[in-house]
């Protein structure tokens, strides 16, 4: 007889070794196989509670499944489902195994299965969100007067502050955050009860299964609920996001470690040096997280690609897409980590900033505008200095203005006004509006922020401790059954 709990039937003879390995999901299921344990114990209760098992074999099952721990899983079933029934029959043999499997099916329960692994790791992600964006805040604290050159299309184009540029990406990863918030709702919603798509004759209750399981409710309806993956879809979508902000930050690092930036210094850890070449102090973390991220792509338009064309119903084309949301959740954690260590150590050059944002011309826009307060319109201003510009590219200074405006415009202007336009600090302090890089708009923003921050940190906290009820709560449950009196029990 097969030792496959779902042969002997309709199927005569074990699987091809071969094919065995080309369609197992074995080696992807350590991340799901305490929570199929975990659904398995809530089934039970469910039954037991429904009458549709008696206690004696509720108790039998439970105590096998309490005692399991971090079991290993066999190789040579083709997954975590079968494992554990085959398991189960051979502590508890296949009569009272066999009912496990009342009222659910493997479709059911490895949907429900996938969704409760990666709600946990988006509130982990979600917590690592958070402590990115307090190392931003930090150092966006320290940060608020060293003034830089901003950029458009990598050309200087107007003064900012570090700190100003550092709360850009602050904002990107707080979206990601909300984003994520946001799918934690869609991604903690039960399938279990669906059965294979059917639902089931048996009158279980769906809803206590979910609360039993730690979710906020059902899925309706059955066919979508086993057959459908846009929550993974949507999942690998929030992950490729986050890299694609985090490798933004990475080019950033490895254009401002170079000698012709000079603008920071990454900490020995995150660097490599060369074979040959003594001098060298190689981004190559920086590096890995640009590479990386076309990872977490490649995962994404993979899974899109696996659903795109498939009938409703459960088909076997969704195993493939788990491995991805493994991969990419991996890639994620751990740039996240990197990135964040990179930024709080790193030694930033404001000297050599703040001489770049001085030395040219980021202040240009400011002549411009200077002459629309005097009453020349601002194309026509615009041209003005950028044909000053063009005419005294090595000669720029307030005096040389002045002097240009008076002969060629017959335009008198104070040499003061025209030193205000030129110092990168007044300019910077200038623009005040909301958003902008002025100091006090800068420290205005940060206290925003981290008033935001200590909210969500409350929010995610709030998860995790649900999270901990849900398993908590089942333990009891499932304890309390174990201690019933089966003389007692009606049962019997």
């Amino acid at each position: 007889m097969s030792s496959d709990p779902y042969r002997g039937g309709i199927l005569k003879e074990d699987i091809n070794k071969v094919v065995l390995n080309y369609t197992s999901s074995i080696s992807h299921d350590n991340e799901i196989k305490q929570y199929v344990v975990d659904i398995t114990k809530a089934h039970v209760v469910i039954l037991y509670e429904k009458n549709l098992i008696k206690l004696k074999e509720a108790k039998s099952i439970l105590s096998v499944l309490s005692e399991l721990g971090d079991f290993e899983l066999n190789y040579s079933t083709e997954d975590v489902h079968a494992n554990l029934e085959a398991l189960l029959i051979s502590k508890v043999g296949p009569e009272l195994a066999g009912n496990v499997n009342l009222a659910k099916s493997r479709n059911d329960q490895v949907s429900t299965a996938i969704r409760m692994a990666l709600r946990e790791k988006i509130v982990k992600t979600m917590n690592q969100l958070l402590s990115l964006k307090e190392a931003m805040l930090s150092k966006s604290d320290e940060l608020v007067d060293a003034i830089m050159p901003g950029y458009t299309h990598l050309q200087h184009a107007q003064p900012t502050t570090l700190a100003h540029y550092l709360l850009a990406h602050h904002d990107r990863i707080d979206r990601d955050f909300e984003r994520l918030f946001e799918l934690y709702k869609r991604v903690n919603m039960s399938p279990m009860g669906s059965g294979a798509l059917a639902t089931s004759s048996f009158q279980i209750d769906r809803n206590e299964e979910a609360l039993l399981l730690g979710f906020n409710g059902v899925l309706e309806n059955s066919i979508d609920a086993v057959s459908s993956r846009d929550f993974a879809v949507e999942a690998l979508f929030n992950f490729s996001l986050i890299m694609t902000d985090l490798s933004s930050i990475a080019e950033e690092f490895v254009l401002w470690c170079t000698s012709e930036f000079n603008f920071v210094q990454l900490p020995d850890e995150f660097v490599s040096t060369s074979s040959i070449m003594p001098q060298k102090r190689n981004p190559i973390v920086a590096e890995m997280i640009r590479a990386k991220t076309s990872s977490t792509y490649g995962n994404l338009f993979s899974v899109m690609s696996i659903v795109k064309a498939l009938p409703l119903g459960y088909n076997l084309d969704l195993q493939e897409i788990t491995p991805h949301i493994w991969s990419s959740y991996e890639i994620v954690s751990s740039s996240l980590f990197v990135v964040r260590e990179m930024l709080l150590k790193a030694k930033f050059n404001t000297s050599k900033m703040y001489k770049e944002a001085n030395d040219g011309v980021s202040t240009a826009t400011e002549l411009s505008n200077l002459l629309v307060k005097y009453g020349v319109p601002f194309r026509v201003s615009h041209k003005i200095v950028g044909s000053f510009l063009r005419s005294y590219a090595n000669e720029l200074s307030p005096q040389q203005f002045c002097n240009y405006l008076k002969q060629n415009l017959n335009l008198s202007i104070s040499l003061q006004e025209i030193e205000n336009c030129f110092n990168v600090k007044k300019v910077v302090e200038s623009y005040n509006l909301v958003g902008g890089p002025a100091s006090e708009e800068v420290k205005r923003a940060i206290k925003k922020r981290k008033e935001k921050l200590v909210y969500q940190s409350k929010e995610v906290n709030n998860l995790l401790d649900s999270l901990l009820s849900y398993k908590k709560a089942l333990d009891k449950r499932v304890h309390e059954l174990l201690n019933l009196s089966e003389q007692l029990n009606l049962h019997l």
